[in-house]
C-alpha cells in the first residue's frame, strides 16, 4: 500500500525551504570569523585588518591574533587615524576612548582620544607639511573598516581609498581608488 504525504505536510516543506536557504548566509556570516585583508599603500607598504579586529601596519596572514604592532578595532561607528614619522614616533587619534594598542619600545607613542582640542592637537603633529611624516592611515569603522591610505613622498600626498563590499560575508570584494595632490594645498580636508 502506498503512503501519501498530506498537504500540510507538504506546506511545511515548502514554508520550511527558503527560511532555510535565506537564512543560511546569515548564520553563516556569524559563525565563521571575518575575512582578512591586506592593502598596500601607493607606494607598496602593507596594512593588514586581521578579521575585523586589529590594524596591523605590515603584512600579516597568522590564524593567531598579533602580537605587537597593531590598533585593535571595536564594534560600531567610529574613526581612528594613526600618523608614522620616520624617527620611530607614532601618534593615533581616535574618537573613542577604549582604544586598545600594542607597538615594540622602540617607538614612541602618544595619542590623543576625542574631539575638539585633542583633535586639534594631533592634526598639527601629524600635518602634512612636516617632512618627517611618511604615512597616515584613516579607517572609518562603521561596520567593516574600509582604509583610506595617505602617503607623503617629497612635495606630494598620495591617497588611497579602499571601498570593501560583502555579500552575506561569503565573497568580499575590494576596490581602491588613487588621489593625489601637493601637500601644501589647503583645499584638502583631512
Amino acid at each position: 500500500m502506498k503512503k501519501h504525504i498530506s498537504a500540510t505536510t507538504w506546506i511545511i516543506i515548502i514554508v520550511t525551504i527558503p527560511f532555510i536557504i535565506i537564512g543560511f548566509p546569515f548564520i553563516w556570516a556569524n559563525i565563521t570569523p571575518a575575512p582578512t585583508f591586506t592593502y598596500t599603500t601607493p607606494s607598496g607598504k602593507y596594512v593588514t585588518v586581521w578579521r575585523d579586529k586589529y590594524i596591523i601596519f605590515d603584512k600579516y596572514d597568522s590564524y593567531k591574533a598579533p602580537k605587537e604592532n597593531y590598533v585593535q578595532i571595536a564594534r560600531g561607528y567610529y574613526t581612528i587615524y594613526v600618523c608614522l614619522k620616520n624617527d620611530n614616533s607614532i601618534y593615533i587619534w581616535s574618537s573613542i576612548d577604549n582604544l586598545k594598542y600594542s607597538f615594540d619600545e622602540n617607538y614612541h607613542i602618544k595619542t590623543y582620544i576625542g574631539y575638539g582640542e585633542s583633535r586639534e592637537l594631533f592634526q598639527k603633529e601629524a600635518n602634512y607639511d612636516d617632512s618627517l611624516v611618511f604615512a597616515k592611515y584613516y579607517f572609518d569603522n562603521y561596520d567593516r573598516p574600509s582604509p583610506i591610505l595617505t602617503e607623503l613622498v617629497g612635495d606630494s600626498v598620495y591617497q588611497r581609498q579602499y571601498f570593501v563590499s560583502f555579500n552575506f560575508n561569503i565573497n568580499p570584494t575590494c576596490r581602491y581608488k588613487d588621489h593625489v595632490f601637493s601637500r601644501y594645498d589647503q583645499q584638502y580636508d583631512r
